[in-house]
């Protein structure tokens, strides 16, 4: 139930794989994910009532052993309900979650940035193994994690790779270790007793579950003790917060982080980064000892340390670094991460999932390393009216090293106050305003699109921001892309919805 949301997809997508007969519910069309799903045997039935307690339940695709749900679910929703009185086992998305990881050698990215692309990357790297696996641990891993694996088109070679991974954000493999992203949201990872972990940062970022700072360290606190002592934690080097709450750890702890931004000297380093083109080049040292060359095909120092990290954490898998390494030179990213759209009217288009200001700025930062002062407009859908305004400042200041601001309704995901929403987005145009950033305020995204196309001759590239709906831009804006062979191939990633689909909100028209 909610099998649109990033983490039910995957895990649909894992039992799957597994060989399980899944059904899924949600309140919104299927996403382009699902929708590969329901092509591979996912039952799936759309639901009103998640929303709107009152509305009838539709009839059960099938009848199910167990019900799993989405956090989002209310617990009065009548299909939920329907289950409990029939007396189907029913599980919250992390609990389930919790009973198949800690069945196998857990592999846990926790940490308020980059969960989803670390932990792709692992997953990746792991999967990838072309030693002579004589052990299930060096097999290939089990997955689940908040994105999909994108797919390219050929690698250095000119050969085309395997395609077993591409769009994946869940499977069931073979081998014993199973990684999963960690996210501290009501304290959701504490259910996990891993063997491997990884902080990637501690910043406050859910405020409709964390009163304060020390409410936040002390979820991650707990979480490091969990685990366990013959493990291994590895934690940001320059994020504070995250390094307080691995005080608690009783597993060995680890630093990673990029040599001259730490202000400790981190195990893990990455020295002499180098910007090649959308990607980058890096030497990666292990206390004093340099352990050779990773490059990378994905923009921004986020990403050599979201890098880092993989390689750390992965260091006492079995796997060889020099394959590891080799792996993660051809790893293109996950749909949603800085995930280019193509190009429309001479804009080029980039989508991010960014929804906190340190993630906006480093999304905008990364526009820059490929773009470098060319007119960079961004379209941001705040998501949740209580992280907008917690951060607003922040977010103002972020959004501020673009050139074009547009700004979305607030997505409020779990929050029903409207008006106090739009409040806090007039009041955030007016701080970019000041600052003397041209700004658009758009009662709908389909306000946003029209402003889009009304200044189109003002940006040369557009970047869409957020976690609710603010992709479906490109649903629409791709369908005037050019379709030419040249065009198709030059795009590489660029994912293109022609059924409307997701981005049902605009007019079907050409």
């Amino acid at each position: 139930m909610g099998v649109c949301g990033s983490g039910m997809r995957s895990l649909a997508e894992y039992l799957i794989s597994a060989g399980y007969h899944v059904s899924g519910s949600d309140e919104q069309l299927p996403t382009t994910g699902v929708r590969e799903l329901i092509a591979r045997g996912l039952a799936y039935h759309r639901c009103q009532h998640f929303s709107d307690p009152a509305a009838p339940s539709p009839q059960p695709v099938l009848h199910p052993q167990l019900v799993i749900h989405s956090a989002a679910i209310p617990l009065a929703d009548p299909e939920l309900q329907h289950a409990r009185q029939q007396r189907i086992p029913t599980l919250p998305y992390h609990a389930a979650l919790a009973q198949l990881l800690n069945r196998h050698r857990g592999l846990c990215i926790a940490g308020t940035h980059g969960k989803s692309t670390t932990t792709a990357m692992v997953a990746w790297l792991m999967s990838r193994n072309q030693a002579v696996m004589d052990s299930p641990a060096t097999l290939p891993p089990s997955f689940v994690m908040g994105g999909e694996l994108l797919d390219p088109l050929f690698d250095q070679d000119g050969e085309t790779l395997d395609h077993t991974l591409f769009h994946r954000a869940g499977r069931a493999g073979p081998g014993d270790w199973f990684i999963a992203e960690a996210c501290e949201y009501r304290h959701h990872f504490l259910a996990y007793r891993p063997e491997l972990a990884a902080i990637l940062a501690c910043e406050p970022d859910h405020f409709d579950c964390f009163a304060d700072e020390d409410s936040l360290i002390d979820a991650f606190s707990q979480f490091a003790s969990r685990v366990t002592s013959t493990g291994r934690l590895i934690v940001r080097a320059d994020a504070p917060l995250a390094r307080l709450a691995a005080r608690s750890a009783t597993a060995p702890v680890e630093t990673f982080g990029i040599e001259q931004a730490s202000p400790v000297r981190a195990d893990w380093q990455a020295r002499n980064i180098t910007w090649q083109g959308t990607g980058s080049r890096f030497e990666m040292i292990f206390r004093g000892r340099s352990l050779g060359h990773v490059r990378l095909q994905i923009p921004g120092a986020h990403n050599v340390l979201n890098a880092l990290a993989a390689l750390a954490i992965t260091e006492t898998t079995g796997i060889p670094l020099e394959q590891r390494i080799e792996a993660l030179s051809r790893f293109r990213g996950i749909r949603r991460r800085f995930e280019w759209k193509g190009v429309w009217q001479g804009v080029h288009l980039i989508d991010d999932y960014a929804h906190h200001p340190t993630a906006i700025v480093e999304t905008i930062k990364a526009a820059r390393q490929i773009f470098g002062s060319r007119r960079l407009a961004i379209a941001f859908e705040p998501h949740q009216a209580s992280r907008l305004e917690a951060l607003l400042p922040d977010f103002a200041n972020a959004l501020a090293l673009a050139d074009q601001v547009f700004v979305a309704p607030v997505f409020a995901a779990r929050e029903g106050d409207a008006v106090r929403g739009q409040q806090l987005v007039r009041e955030l145009a007016s701080q970019l305003t000041t600052r003397g950033i041209a700004t658009d305020v758009c009662g709908t995204l389909d306000h946003l699109m029209s402003a889009v196309e009304h200044k189109r001759g003002t940006m040369d590239v557009l970047l869409t921001a957020g976690a609710g709906h603010i992709d479906r831009i490109h649903h629409e804006l791709s369908r005037r892309i050019p379709r030419s062979p040249q065009a198709r191939r030059a795009a590489g990633s660029l994912h293109l919805d022609e059924t409307g689909g997701a981005g049902a909100v605009f007019p079907r028209t050409a």
